[in-house]
């Protein structure tokens, strides 16, 4: 009981956190903490689209309190539900009163959280047809279980339009295909996950890869884990990804590929 009436109590405090301030804390490249938005590349009036807030190397967090911004005559958000991460956290959020396009959500839980996962998600609805909605994070404040404050990077969603670079298909024979990605800037290892790098099939199912890095981490090498089987895949690669020193992917690119 009383563990439970200290996170109420750390819940209540994080709520009013906008009658005091914290000192901003930089990101080192070596030990910081990342939480992301994923893009949703859909345009259509009327869809439902999930939004997963996924945060990579996170530090022994214990609790945290983040507000998103976006433009409610675009999206509506319908619903907040705990990731694998938070199954068994407090959380609490304010999405009665996001008609104003602004949400706030803080959780805290009873031990730190040291793996890479899916924080929470929110459920949006389309409300007109979209070329690009961007949902942003306009505040972020995390802490561990001495509450201690976290220092993080922060990563920027939207819904909307696919605008990026799209590659010839291409059909291998290797259900074991690797694929190179190059870029022109050493990239933020926290960075590279499975919401920002994607492989689906054919009928929408994600399917579970490995990355590895070359080229002074200038090459990310996205692998299988299981064999392919034959058919039809898309590989995207979103502008969630940061550099080393920050500078956000200025556009997304996808192929699609063949296994024969």
């Amino acid at each position: 009981m009383k563990k439970h009436k200290t996170l109420g109590f750390i819940i209540a405090l994080l709520m009013c956190f906008n009658v005091f301030t914290f000192m901003n804390v930089e990101a080192t490249e070596a030990n910081h903490t990342v939480v992301m938005l994923n893009s949703v590349y859909e345009e259509s009036k009327g869809k439902y689209v999930t939004i997963n807030v996924y945060v990579s190397n996170p530090s022994n967090m214990a609790s945290g309190i983040m507000e998103l911004e976006y433009d409610p005559a675009f999206i509506k958000a319908k619903d907040v539900g705990k990731g694998e991460l938070l199954s068994s956290a407090k959380l609490v959020e304010n999405l009665k009163d996001a008609k104003n396009g602004k949400i706030k959500i803080a959780w805290a839980t009873e031990e730190g959280i040291s793996e890479n996962g899916v924080l929470f998600t929110i459920k949006f609805r389309t409300l007109q047809a979209v070329q690009a909605a961007p949902i942003k994070i306009s505040y972020l404040s995390m802490y561990d279980d001495s509450y201690n404050e976290i220092s993080s990077r922060k990563v920027d969603g939207r819904i909307g339009a696919f605008k990026g670079g799209t590659k010839n298909p291409i059909t291998v024979n290797n259900v074991k295909k690797d694929f190179k990605i190059n870029f022109s800037l050493p990239v933020d290892k926290n960075t590279i996950n499975n919401q920002s790098i994607t492989v689906i099939d054919s009928k929408g199912k994600a399917i579970a890869v490995d990355f590895s890095f070359e080229n002074g981490n200038k090459t990310v090498v996205v692998s299988p884990k299981l064999e392919y089987i034959k058919g039809k895949y898309t590989l995207t690669v979103t502008e969630q990804i940061l550099s080393q020193g920050g500078k956000q992917l200025r556009f997304p690119a996808k192929v699609d590929f063949e296994i024969k």
